[in-house]
């Protein structure tokens, strides 16, 4: 029997058996995350502290409401998609953090699945399943179950934002179009990182239709834009700056990861009086900056880890990253819808890493895997040498 014949046949008992994969998938994930769960406990780190304090009741009076806005005020905003539905579950639970982490395993066993039906419908169901199980057995993303912060949330919308583009691209409705607004507007609302993923599905929107890459998502295309950049100018005016100035430390220090003194990048930077003038006299280091940690943002074994954290990455992460950009080449090639939703996350994110640091537990990781698992289930399913399918 050849390749191409036990993929015809898996593929074939994975659209007899769609429900039961989905379910032993689920069950798998679920297990995996429980066990190291049961391994490592909770996590309560200093971010978790502040997102428990967001679920306290609300003071009555405006000071002490005004009091929280600026005690938290970045974490009230920018993170509410994470802290409201946790506080949520939370609450319900009686104060419960082992509710809370449940809630998490369920999100991030939930995401495998959705992945095996996303690549599904991409693809082909066998394609789907080396999708799922990779994301099942990534330690980028299972390990953040038992910490109460936005990443296990985060990485679920970016993979339901890619559902619900194809499904949208692929049955045209008004319901969908708004399920779909909303799902973008939640993920936006969930971790900083979100709103450039949004606001790039977007762009594509105001290509001409000429080059059949747009979402058809945002209507009256042209007066939104220009509603849209007479909001974004006050909004860039604000953050620009703010942003450069928190970062200019950072450049400054050569910090590549967080924390961690390991990875700098030594140089004497040129002298400057602003951050705009250091970016500018100082370009050609922050170019070998940004390459450097886009480089070791893929890294799979990193000292500080532990071996049994190297072991896994070398098995699930390695194989994915150079598997997933090799299955982009052919995507661009071959499905180019298909490039273009799975590509933008990896990009704008790397893209975020390369401009500002890595974080110390390498947590801004998880949200581009699920893209990468999908582009290699493409790969092994579809390259000449495991199948003659084109």
């Amino acid at each position: 029997m050849s390749i191409d014949d036990v993929v015809g046949r898996a593929n074939a008992e994975l659209l007899t058996h769609t429900g039961a994969a989905y379910g032993a998938l689920f069950v798998i994930a679920t297990a995996i995350r429980a066990t190291y769960w049961q391994m490592s406990g909770d996590k309560i780190v200093p971010s978790s502290e502040t997102f428990l304090s967001l679920c306290e009741p609300l003071p009555a009076d405006f000071s002490g409401f005004f009091a929280i806005l600026s005690d938290f005020g970045p974490y009230w905003t920018l993170f509410s998609g994470y802290w409201v539905p946790m506080c949520g579950v939370y609450k319900v639970a009686g104060g419960s953090v082992t509710a809370v982490v449940l809630w998490q395993i369920f999100l991030s066993a939930a995401t495998c699945v959705l992945i095996f039906d996303l690549g599904r419908r991409y693809f082909t169901p066998l394609a789907g399943l080396i999708a799922g199980l990779f994301m099942a057995g990534m330690l980028d993303n299972f390990a953040w179950t038992t910490r109460l912060l936005s990443d296990v949330m985060f990485t679920f919308l970016i993979t339901l934002s890619l559902w619900q583009l194809h499904r949208y691209r692929t049955h045209r409705s008004r319901a969908n179009q708004f399920i779909l607004a909303g799902i973008l507007l939640w993920l936006a609302l969930t971790k900083p990182q979100g709103l450039p993923v949004v606001v790039v599905w977007l762009t594509f929107d105001l290509l001409p239709r000429r080059y059949d890459l747009g979402y058809d998502i945002i209507p009256y295309r042209r007066v939104s834009a220009l509603l849209a950049g007479v909001l974004m100018v006050p909004l860039l005016a604000i953050t620009i700056p703010w942003g450069l100035e928190q970062g200019i430390k950072s450049w400054r220090d050569g910090l590549l990861v967080q924390f961690d003194p390991t990875f700098t990048y030594e140089y004497v930077p040129r002298a400057a009086t602003g951050a705009v003038e250091f970016l500018l006299v100082n370009i050609d280091y922050m170019i070998i900056m940004a390459a450097l940690k886009t480089i070791l943002f893929y890294l799979p074994v990193v000292g500080r880890f532990s071996l049994l954290h190297n072991a896994i990455n070398m098995v699930t992460l390695l194989p994915v990253t150079l598997f997933g950009f090799a299955g982009f080449v052919k995507l661009i090639r071959n499905r180019k819808h298909v490039a273009r939703d799975l590509g933008v996350p990896v990009i704008v994110l790397t893209a975020i890493v390369a401009a500002t640091f890595i974080d110390y537990s390498w947590g801004y990781r998880p949200p581009v895997i699920p893209s990468l698992a999908l582009a290699t289930g493409y790969l092994l399913t579809e390259n000449r040498w495991l199948s003659t399918r084109s």
